[in-house]
């Protein structure tokens, strides 16, 4: 039903009537399904997510061109692994010998990563890691960003911080996890 009704073309007030309607069926979060057949648990209310759950995919040329270039037994790095769509896709591409590294600074979304990733059974190929990659160790002030928009969190320039997370050099922090080349 929320999905249908999703999928209708933008009429003013309808985000409201999407948000009544998920409210009324309980709907905060929706499992889905891609065609590639990863499986999800998302928020509707993000667009991201909702772009998953509408179209199967997010920025799917992109998709597209990482199916292409990862091979069996590769490694990839993804730098803000939000809700793990492209480290779940690259987990199936690279197998069981291969491994994939998500790095997503935003507690919030971290939680729906590893949530997504337990839910594929993909913990022994994809390592989700709570932290900004940053030129050095420390700890930065973040800013969520929107609330439909949770791949906006930034550095917090102005007003107080949303959280603080952990910054770690790209380099360093894949020494640490034992990668020693990087594919993709």
């Amino acid at each position: 039903c929320i999905g249908a009704f999703a999928r209708m073309p933008y009429r003013r007030g309808k985000a409201r009537a999407e948000r009544l309607l998920r409210r009324v069926l309980n709907a905060d979060e929706l499992e889905a399904r891609s065609p590639a057949g990863v499986r999800y648990r998302l928020a509707p209310d993000e667009v991201v997510q909702r772009e998953i759950l509408l179209h199967g995919a997010y920025e799917p040329r992109t998709l597209a061109l990482m199916h292409r270039l990862l091979r069996p037994g590769d490694t990839m790095v993804d730098v803000g692994g939000h809700v793990g769509q492209y480290a779940l896709h690259a987990a199936r591409a690279v197998g069981e010998a291969g491994r994939v590294i998500a790095f997503e600074p935003n507690p919030r979304t971290y939680r729906y990563l590893l949530r997504n990733v337990e839910l594929n059974e993909a913990g022994a190929t994809v390592t989700a890691v709570l932290a900004a990659v940053d030129t050095c160790v420390g700890v930065a002030p973040m800013a969520a960003g929107r609330e439909e928009n949770w791949g906006l969190a930034s550095l917090a320039t102005q007003g107080g911080p949303s959280f603080y997370v952990a910054t770690v050099p790209l380099g360093d922090a894949l020494r640490a996890l034992g990668v020693r080349r990087v594919d993709v």
